[in-house]
C-alpha cells in the first residue's frame, strides 16, 4: 500500500546538477508545499539489485567489504548497480559471481525497496539465489548462518541496509533457516 501524499505537496520542477560519478547524478528539485516552494537535492540512481546466496546447507554467502564512507569493514550480500541493458535478476547474479564467486540453481525475486527515500530515488531489487555454490573463490567471502549474520548486525558488523532488508525478505519468504 502506498503512503498517502499530502494534497498540497508536489514536485513542480527539476534539473540535473552534477554527474559526480558513473553511478548516479545529483538532481535539484523544486517542491510546492501549499503556498510555499522549497528546493531539495537528491541522488538520481539507475537502480540496484542484491542477491542472498543460499547454499544447499542453508548457509548464506556474504562479502567482507571495506566501505570508505563508513571507514570500516562490513558484511554484505552481493549487490550493485543494474547496468544498461541488464535485468535486475541478471545484475544480482552477475554481482554474486563478481563478489563471492558463486553461481546458483535458481533465483527467486523477493521484492523491491527504496534504500534512502529522503535523499535518493534508488530502487533495489532483492533476490534469493538458491543452491548457491562457490565456483571461483574470492578473498573476503564468508559463509555464515542467518543467526550469526543477525548477531553481526546487532554489533554493527553488518551495517548495510540492503543486506539487512534482503535477508529479512528471504527469511519472511521461508527461504532461510531460523534467525
Amino acid at each position: 500500500m502506498d503512503a498517502p501524499r499530502p494534497p498540497e505537496s508536489r514536485r513542480i520542477g527539476e534539473r540535473r546538477l552534477h554527474r559526480l560519478s558513473p553511478w548516479f547524478h545529483v538532481v535539484e528539485a523544486v517542491l510546492h508545499e501549499g503556498r510555499e516552494t522549497s528546493t531539495w537535492h537528491f541522488q538520481d540512481h539507475p537502480g540496484a539489485a542484491v542477491a542472498v546466496p543460499v547454499t544447499a546447507e542453508g548457509t548464506v554467502l556474504v562479502s567482507s567489504e571495506y566501505r570508505i564512507a563508513l571507514d570500516q569493514v562490513v558484511l554484505e550480500v552481493p549487490g550493485g548497480r543494474i547496468d544498461a541493458g541488464e535485468t535486475a535478476e541478471q545484475a544480482a547474479l552477475r554481482e554474486m559471481f563478481e563478489e563471492v564467486g558463486a553461481v546458483s540453481e535458481r533465483a527467486v525475486h523477493l521484492g523491491r525497496f527504496h534504500n534512502s527515500p529522503g535523499s535518493s530515488n534508488e530502487v533495489t531489487h532483492a533476490y534469493a539465489a538458491l543452491g548457491a555454490r562457490v565456483v571461483a573463490p574470492r578473498a573476503g567471502t564468508v559463509e555464515t548462518t542467518v543467526r550469526d549474520l543477525v548477531a553481526q548486525a546487532s554489533r554493527g558488523g553488518c551495517a548495510d541496509a540492503s543486506t539487512l532488508t534482503a535477508v529479512l525478505l528471504a527469511r519472511a519468504a521461508g527461504l532461510l533457516g531460523p534467525a
